[in-house]
């Protein structure tokens, strides 16, 4: 959601690999040890930090699912920042075993 806000089209092969390039030229994708997990409220650089749930927002499941099919995001850790209690929680985690599964990406 945070490259998403920042203008960053995650949702597209092009937008991804251009935040991971500049994560990469900044600092190193060996230093990013943690990716903050949640859709996002607001539309592609709305510059609102304003978190959804899993597939409910405009990143949408297409979107993750493209996010996802990177070697690079699977081998970070990811840590759930959705609204909602320990019954939501598990349904967004649940919500991104079925995109994986559904779009066929190919997990390290």
């Amino acid at each position: 959601c945070h490259g998403f806000d920042s203008g960053y089209d995650i949702t597209k092969k092009e937008g991804v690999e251009s935040l991971l390039s500049e994560i990469e030229n900044l600092f190193g994708l060996e230093r990013l040890k943690m990716i903050h997990l949640n859709d996002s409220k607001y539309p592609l650089g709305a510059a609102k930090d304003r978190h959804e749930r899993i597939g409910s927002g405009f990143i949408g499941e297409a979107g993750f699912a493209v996010f996802f099919s990177f070697k690079e995001v699977q081998r970070i850790p990811w840590i759930l920042e959705t609204p909602g209690g320990n019954e939501e929680h598990a349904e967004d985690i649940k919500k991104v075993f079925e995109i994986i599964e559904k779009y066929r990406i190919e997990v390290d």
